[in-house]
């Protein structure tokens, strides 16, 4: 007999040998370059050993690569979290202890701010945790992306579409959000914001996400 599953997020991936294996999220250092990334993982995420000497974190599922830097950023080491800094469960991603091996941060990526992401089996998220109020002067943020080959644009649900010269959305940047820690466990949610953006593709071809 058969047996089909069907998931709305990648299962297994298919290796270079054609073999298929589940699909992994766990982040390993590399020894030669201290980058880290991980193995069979559809969309081969790679991330620096520290900001600022080039791209914070790329993204490669075939044919198009692309690769994202928080400007400004300074030079942070990637460091391995502990499950009470991450922010899992907030973001619907299940418990801060089981996302530990798939979770990198930057303390201090920028003053008082600390980036941190997560691989999951079908996404790289990216959270920015302000530690403080940040300064006046501070009331936006930018990201630098580099997609050869890709068109950026706003889809019709508040997100970023990046689509081939054929029309095809190869990657996907939902609507970002926002929260507080106002939330009480077991009585009350956090308030939760969705945050407006702007995006232009600058002279040299690479895009600025505000």
């Amino acid at each position: 007999s058969k047996t089909k599953e069907l998931s709305a997020t990648p299962l297994n991936v298919k290796k270079a040998d054609g073999s298929w294996t589940p699909v992994g999220t766990t982040l390993a250092q590399s020894i030669p370059t201290g980058a880290f990334s991980v193995a069979n993982n559809p969309l081969n995420p790679t991330f620096a050993k520290s900001l600022g000497t080039g791209a914070d974190f790329s993204v490669n599922s075939g044919s198009y690569p692309v690769s994202i830097s928080l400007v400004g950023a300074a030079s942070a080491s990637a460091t391995k979290p502990a499950a009470s800094a991450l922010h899992s469960l907030d973001e619907g991603l299940g418990s801060n202890q089981a996302a530990v091996s798939s979770a990198l941060e930057y303390p201090n990526a920028l003053p008082g701010q600390d980036l941190q992401y997560q691989v999951t089996t079908s996404e790289v998220k990216e959270t920015l945790v302000l530690n403080s109020v940040p300064s006046a002067a501070q009331s936006s943020w930018t990201w630098l992306i580099h997609s050869p080959g890709l068109t950026m644009s706003a889809s019709d649900r508040a997100s970023l579409n990046f689509t081939d010269a054929n029309g095809v959305v190869q990657y996907n940047i939902p609507d970002p959000i926002m929260w507080d820690t106002s939330g009480v466990a077991g009585q009350s949610e956090p308030a939760l914001v969705d945050v407006p953006f702007t995006f232009v593709q600058r002279a040299d071809g690479d895009w600025a996400l505000t």
